[in-house]
């Protein structure tokens, strides 16, 4: 019988083994530098981040949202897993991006980490979301300073999930499909979803939640068509201002 702890390392196989298709997994593990703080995640106190060296980029992947809860963690647990896996994904030439230290050392680690702070207690059905509007807005509490620039006058900062981390297909995301097998659950077919998390500024959080159910969408094909899609940005411009020549 596969016990809880052989069974979150294959799970952590997997992961692995997807992370290479999409680049060079970094040996660095990122973890929070006060474990004391924040919300256990499902199967770990600390919680854990990847980075995954591309050809123009770096990405920082959450590392374990997905695995089945503890019930030594959360004696409430909920019926089934959380079903993704969270990233940002920053550009080589960026002051976030230049290395592995610069990455793991910036704001968007903690930034990540409250988000999940909020969606592992909430147990979001994010992949349903997606699948009913294709594109959503969230927010988290600016922990940092480079996140307080960011935030609104709730001290939230909104973020976009929905953007592919490839093409210009809102509807497409890769996969890791049967990531659950073995489990002996109900869910053991279920796949495994990576969804890149996009910063916004405060104009264009509330510009999204202005427009009701499809603010997400419409904020992302703002991005598409800019150029820059999922990817983050440091003091970029909003994609709602006017350029000016």
């Amino acid at each position: 019988m596969t016990t809880p702890s052989a069974f979150n390392e294959r799970l952590a196989q997997r992961r692995a083994a997807f992370l290479a298709r999409l680049g060079t997994v970094s040996e660095q593990v990122v973890s929070r530098q006060h474990p004391l703080g924040g919300e256990a995640w499902p199967a770990s106190v600390l919680g854990r981040m990847r980075i995954v060296r591309r050809p123009e980029t770096r990405l920082l992947v959450t590392d374990g949202l997905s695995s089945p809860f503890d019930p030594e963690l959360h004696p409430h647990p909920p019926p089934g897993p959380l079903d993704f896996e969270l990233a940002v994904d920053v550009p080589s030439d960026d002051p976030c991006g230049q290395s592995d230290a610069a990455l793991a050392q910036s704001w968007l680690p903690s930034l990540l980490y409250a988000l999940t702070d909020w969606i592992v207690p909430e147990y979001l059905d994010l992949r349903g979301l997606l699948e009913d509007f294709r594109a959503v807005t969230l927010a988290a509490p600016a922990t940092t300073g480079a996140a307080r620039a960011l935030a609104g006058p709730d001290g939230l900062v909104g973020v976009l999930i929905g953007l592919p981390l490839v093409g210009q297909d809102l509807d497409r995301h890769p996969y890791l499909n049967g990531y659950y097998q073995g489990s002996g659950t109900p869910y053991a077919d279920a796949a495994l979803g990576f969804f890149p998390v996009k910063p916004l500024t405060p104009d264009e959080y509330a510009w999204a939640k202005a427009q009701g159910d499809r603010g997400g969408v419409l904020l992302a094909q703002k991005f598409m068509a800019r150029g820059d899609a999922h990817r983050v940005f440091s003091d970029r411009p909003s994609v709602l201002e006017v350029p000016t020549f």
